[in-house]
Order: C-alpha cells, then sequence, then structure tokens
C-alpha cells in the first residue's frame, strides 16, 4: 500500500515570494540545507529535470513520485505550503 501524507505550513510572506524561493535555483541553493560539490545538479534533478512546473497556479507536480505535488496557496497576507 502506497503511503500518503500532506504537509501544509504557513509563512509569513507573500506568495509570489514563496514561489521564487521554490522555483528560482539560486535562492533554492539558499535555503535546501547543506553544501555539497553536487547540490547544484542535486537541485536541478528534484525541480527542474524531474518535475512539470505549472507557473501560473504555483505548483510542481513531482513526476515518477505517485502523484506528489507541491503548491504555494495565498493565506490572508501570508502563504501556504502544501506538498502532498
Amino acid at each position: 500500500m502506497a503511503r500518503t501524507f500532506e504537509v501544509e505550513v504557513e509563512i509569513g510572506v507573500e506568495r509570489h515570494r514563496v514561489w521564487k524561493a521554490l522555483s528560482d535555483a539560486d535562492e533554492i541553493a539558499q535555503w535546501f540545507g547543506w553544501d555539497a560539490e553536487a547540490l547544484a545538479e542535486e537541485i536541478r534533478f528534484i525541480f527542474v529535470d524531474n518535475v512539470d512546473v505549472q507557473a501560473d497556479q504555483m505548483r510542481f507536480d513531482f513526476r515518477d513520485m505517485g502523484g506528489m505535488y507541491l503548491d504555494v496557496r495565498q493565506s490572508g497576507a501570508n502563504s501556504l505550503v502544501r506538498v502532498a
């Protein structure tokens, strides 16, 4: 049986700013959590090569991951990031 999960995090900044942090490789490298020689390739693998990006909806659909997605929604003055 496939494991199902959903995680939501509310962030106190505007939606477009969160999307930029998740969709710009230079920004991703700042928060990804480690410094490694292969970091640029890993970011590219996860956020570019193996994902369908729907920028107008601020959503990533990850290929070959059983329907897993990440999206950014507005929540009042904040942003809501959902991964499921």
